[in-house]
């Protein structure tokens, strides 16, 4: 009878504190629907069994008694529940203090607390002077306690299962976003909404998550300045994390997850984020509030990338320095000192010292340098600005899949409608498309032009150094050549205005100590010595005409011959090389260095350890002429019609041949049009059956 008693109690005792902890958990949000709140009042009643039965366990084991004074006593704790009932009834007490009415459910909590507490003491005491018996009804007890427990732990399953499933959840919708210039592929995300993802198992992998403030809904609307980010990592086992991130006003923070952090088998990952550090109970039950609140903040990502190891492939860093003439590098024959910190760095690593551009545009040829491919096959080319065809992808692209953190820096121009210098075909496969640009100071501590882009790029990459990654960077200090004071002395003569030639060769000359500075730094940091560096142009700036005569940009010698530097990592042999190359071989060198490829035919090849003849063409204007470069000759034609049109909307032509030996000898071009009329009609053939398919035939 007494026991029937005490088990009557104990279902009655647990029940209430079941749904005391339901009340409590629904009114703080971390509840959501019938099947949620009968699976935590079912797990906590569950819970407080089993350790009541315990207890009883340990009394029986320790200090058997025939007495049921124990049984009382246990009987009176349990009944102690009844404490809690006013407030499970939502009776209203006036409590004598503010803060009470705010700690209600603790102080209902402590009542029951000392109630239950004193009982156990009294079954405690009883059981010591309670007569001796045998300790074989301990038995009993534990497999009560082991069922309770099973009970609760089904309890608890279910109703992670189902906290998962009602979670809110941030949209799966994907767009560029902008924070502080820099565009990123991301997602709003409210406080509190759940982003799911399933991830790729692989050796050494690592996890970046990036965050920024959205676009501030009011004026007035303060930013955040620190998030906690709460992440579940499911592998062949579960675990739970919680990283703090300092937020910018402007800009992406990144948080970066080390390969050390990770589980063994990561297939899927879970992540909310909070404005308050998560209460270790929250971690230790793994429950968390459902409600999302109306504050947000973007995330791009999460990006798997591979850590950073001795046998995988070099990280590249491509600088494209826009209006560098090769004509102009002192190492490739120019007579002003204009370039020593590049001369000194492309002794130390392979000078292509006849590379050429695909077009003299940076569109064009930077979408070449990009894709591998013609601009008559990447479709970006004069007023045409793609998209890229169907089934093509960017180095950066065919990166990333390979697990690369990649990330450009092209000063200015991008999304804005009409706008041709950069758009999203040239931002694809960047994680972050940085767009800042700034050509003069506006305080005497701030850095300007050139010089703030590679700060930027620099910082990207130290924080990458563990990863494998990918950097582009764009600078456009010579893009429109203007005298500037940090270019001073500069080549002008003393007292006289400076041309636009010393103008241009000053500016270079302090973009020259700014970049090899710049690569120096970063072939000396962490990551240096895995890091291949590609430096090139996209076209150059032609003063045949005189120094005092503005510069021209079009299908000439100099504005098509542009320097091309491979150094570090990966990297044969130093020295020159003297064979033709082309902006469109770039790709596919690095394709080859990266270990891996494409599944379609691109018009460059790899040159680095396999340089084979070839004789660049390249484009520019509207009708389109076409320019060929062998060995000896440079023939340009004009065929007539624009680019992606069959139609001819002028005469086709030839435009001029050249012998271009004879022309760098003399200082000037002699048409050799009437003197070699078959070489001219053979190289037009070419150039018009290139025009026909986009590829060079020999």
């Amino acid at each position: 009878m007494i026991l029937a008693l005490y088990m009557l109690s104990l279902v009655l005792s647990a029940g209430v504190t079941g749904v005391f902890i339901r009340q409590v958990l629904g009114d703080l949000g971390y509840l959501s629907g019938f099947e949620m709140e009968l699976m935590v009042a079912g797990a906590a009643g569950a819970a407080y069994a089993c350790v009541q039965m315990l207890y009883m366990a340990f009394l029986r084991a320790w200090k058997p008694t025939q007495s049921n004074g124990p049984l009382f006593g246990e009987i009176l704790s349990h009944l102690g529940c009844l404490v809690l009932v006013p407030y499970l009834m939502q009776v209203e007490i006036a409590w004598p203090h503010a803060l009470l009415y705010k700690a209600e459910p603790l102080v209902f909590l402590a009542g029951f607390g000392v109630v239950h507490g004193f009982f156990k003491l009294v079954s405690f005491y009883a059981a010591i002077r309670g007569k001796p018996s045998a300790r074989v009804g301990a038995i009993g007890w534990v497999a009560g306690s082991v069922v309770a427990a099973a009970i609760a732990a089904w309890s608890a399953q279910e109703l992670m299962a189902s906290s998962q499933q009602v979670r809110p959840q941030a949209s799966a919708e994907t767009k560029y976003y902008e924070s502080g210039n820099q565009y990123a592929l991301g997602r709003e995300v409210p406080e509190g909404a759940l982003v799911a993802c399933d991830l790729e198992h692989y050796d050494n992998a690592c996890l970046t998550f990036r965050w920024a403030n959205p676009p501030a809904a009011a004026p007035d609307a303060e930013p955040l300045e620190e998030i906690h980010v709460n992440l579940t990592l499911e592998g062949d086992e579960t675990t739970q994390r919680t990283w703090p991130v300092q937020m910018t006003p402007e800009g992406w923070a990144d948080l970066h997850i080390p390969a050390v952090h990770l589980p063994a088998g990561l297939k899927r990952c879970s992540v909310t984020w909070s404005t308050e550090a998560t209460p270790e109970w929250q971690k230790l039950v793994g429950l968390h509030p459902l409600t999302a609140s109306n504050t947000r903040v973007l995330l791009s990502g999460p990006f798997q990338h591979e850590g950073r190891a001795p046998s995988v492939a070099p990280n590249f860093v491509i600088v494209v320095v826009e209006g560098l003439a090769a004509a102009h590098m002192s190492r490739l024959g120019y007579d002003r000192p204009t370039t020593p910190q590049l001369d000194a760095l492309a002794a130390k690593g392979v000078l292509f010292t006849n590379a050429y551009t695909s077009a003299p545009e940076i569109e064009a040829a930077c979408m070449t340098l990009l894709t591998g491919m013609s601009p008559l096959r990447h479709r970006f080319l004069g007023e045409s600005h793609g998209p890229l065809p169907r089934g093509y992808e960017t180095l950066a692209d065919v990166l990333r899949r390979n697990r690369y953190a990649t990330a450009a820096f092209t000063e200015g121009g991008a999304f804005e409608p009409g706008e041709s210098a950069f758009g999203e075909d040239l931002a694809r496969g960047f994680e972050i498309y940085d767009v800042s640009y700034r050509a003069e100071s506006e305080t005497p501590d701030e850095t300007a032009g050139s010089a703030m882009t590679l700060a930027r790029a620099k910082r990207w990459i130290d924080s990458h150094a563990g990863q494998k990654f990918m950097a582009f960077v764009r600078l456009r200090e010579l893009a429109d050549p203007a005298w500037r004071e940090r270019y001073a002395p500069g080549f002008a003569e003393q007292g006289a205005r400076p041309t636009p030639l010393d103008v241009y060769d000053s500016a270079l000359a302090y973009l020259d100590a700014q970049l090899g500075a710049w690569i120096r730094a970063v072939q000396s940091g962490a990551a240096g010595r895995s890091t291949c560096v590609v430096v090139t142009s996209p076209y150059g700036f032609d003063f045949a005409s005189g120094k005092r005569a503005q510069a021209v940009i079009g299908l000439t010698e100099d504005s098509l011959h542009v320097p091309l530097i491979f150094l570090g990592a990966g990297v044969p042999k130093a020295g020159k090389r003297q064979s033709p190359a082309a902006l469109e071989d770039v790709a596919p060198s690095l394709f080859a260095m990266a270990r891996t490829g494409l599944d379609y035919v691109i018009t460059g090849k790899e040159m680095l350890r396999n340089p084979y003849p070839k004789d660049p063409i390249s484009m520019f204007g509207n009708p389109l002429a076409l320019s060929v470069r062998t060995e000896r000759w440079r023939y340009s034609w004009q065929s007539g019609r624009p680019a992606f049109a069959d139609a001819l909307t002028s005469d086709a032509g030839a435009i001029e041949l050249f012998d271009v030996a004879e022309a760098a000898r003399r200082g000037r071009k002699t048409d050799a049009l009437k003197r070699y009329p078959d070489i001219a009609r053979r190289l037009e053939g070419r150039l018009s059956a290139y025009l026909e398919t986009g590829a060079v035939s020999r």
